[in-house]
């Protein structure tokens, strides 16, 4: 428990929220998505705690100066860039959980080289072969060029 005015109070997993949540006390429909790459980073970094050995106090710092949790050896940049997207400072800016789930699958699609017969969930939840739909095609592209600049 941490004292906070005569208060206790649980404490919080710094680590893990979003900077709106711990400076303004605010929650967006977006600010999952800051927790949801810091999880993609604990699974990149084979487990690893972000932050490890840094107090609340070093890791508010961290957040508030901007800085981004380095990139994780085992981590391929399209990986990479999906989180940094996750940790844009702006939360309209973050992607929804359904932007993330395209990009997941669009991602995994390029690390198998072409991504030709990739099967994936159309919104209607049918599956469909990755290049029978345009629209999909454009988006993965878009997302290729995206995560390139994060080489």
């Amino acid at each position: 428990m941490v004292e906070r005015g005569g208060h206790r109070q649980k404490p919080k997993p710094v680590a893990w929220i979003a900077p709106e949540i711990l400076f303004l006390d605010e929650y967006v429909d977006r600010s999952d998505s800051w927790s949801y790459g810091v999880l993609l980073w604990e699974i990149f970094s084979l487990g690893e705690t972000p932050h490890v050995g840094k107090t609340c106090d070093e890791i508010e710092a961290f957040l508030r100066a901007n800085d981004n949790l380095s990139q994780p050896l085992s981590c391929p940049e399209g990986w990479y860039g999906l989180m940094l997207s996750t940790w844009d400072r702006r939360p309209r800016n973050r992607p929804s959980f359904q932007q993330i789930k395209e990009d997941i699958v669009t991602i995994a699609g390029h690390a198998d080289g072409n991504g030709e017969n990739l099967t994936v969930e159309d919104e209607t939840g049918n599956y469909i072969e990755q290049n029978e739909n345009e629209e999909k095609e454009e988006r993965k592209e878009k997302l290729r060029e995206k995560y390139k600049r994060w080489s």
